[in-house]
């Protein structure tokens, strides 16, 4: 994303998905230059990322909320207020040089079915299991929390009418 193998002025469009909350501001800022180098001039950048605080969950079981604690913790240690890049979007892409044309928000949802539950189980479980040494090596948690985090999902995996909207925030913009 720092450096594309492709001509100035290359592209009508670059689309990033669920990508640019992930990066420290010195990697944003790379990124968005590098976007803007490729765009052509009146091209178009989309985005879709998340935010947490649009985010639905149901049932309220206390070892869901602290893994989606631990995840802000993680991600705040490296960039504050990571979790909710979604609603600062045209503002950052602004601060970069490009014209906001659009934007809106959406949901992914990881609770539709039985099968769309157990992944998200699988995922929250495969995340706090890779995560979960690294936090308590840095001080962001305990043994305790990431085994009661993971209990959490398994109840919340086992109830049928469990809900988990997460919420995606798009944007438009135009490099003029």
């Amino acid at each position: 994303m720092t450096a594309l193998p492709f001509e100035d002025g290359s592209f009508d469009a670059v689309f990033f998905h669920a990508v640019l909350y992930h990066q420290s501001r010195s990697t944003l800022m790379r990124t968005l230059a590098e976007a803007r180098r490729v765009l052509k001039p009146g091209g178009f950048v989309a985005t879709r990322d998340a935010d947490a605080g649009g985010n639905i969950l149901h049932p309220e079981i206390d070892g869901v909320h602290l893994a989606l604690d631990l995840w802000q913790r993680w991600y705040e240690h490296v960039e504050p207020g990571a979790l909710f890049f979604g609603r600062r979007q045209s503002s950052i892409l602004r601060a970069h040089g490009f014209t906001p044309v659009w934007a809106g928000a959406s949901y992914v949802n990881h609770s539709a079915d039985a099968a769309s539950r157990s992944e998200a189980v699988a995922d929250a479980r495969r995340s706090l299991l890779s995560l979960g040494p690294q936090l308590v090596r840095k001080g962001l948690a305990t043994d305790d929390e990431i085994q009661a985090a993971l209990a959490g999902w398994d109840a919340w995996g086992e109830d049928p009418d469990s809900v988990y909207f997460r919420c995606r925030c798009e944007c438009v913009v135009r490099r003029i």
